[in-house]
């Protein structure tokens, strides 16, 4: 049996499921290493956002959240 890569990487519902972003950088890096991916992570997010604050908040809690899982929902939700 032959299956597509699209069909491993759907859920249940059939939907894609995002990939996570293994952050490879320990937590005891130095500060200007954090820093540096911080900036890497924001970056290209400032040059592609577009559609006002709504569609923001939206890409920051998918890279944040989702994505790279450097907070939780609720922590997310606070700064909103």
């Amino acid at each position: 049996e032959n299956k597509d890569d699209d069909e491993d990487d759907a859920d249940d519902d059939g939907k894609k499921k995002k990939k996570k972003i293994v952050s490879r950088i320990p937590e005891d890096a130095p500060w200007l290493t954090r820093m540096w991916e911080v900036f890497n992570t924001f970056w290209p997010l400032g040059l592609v956002a577009f559609g006002g604050p709504q569609a923001h908040v939206a890409i920051l809690r998918d890279h944040l959240v989702e994505q790279r899982g450097w907070m939780d929902e609720e922590q997310f939700t606070e700064l909103f």
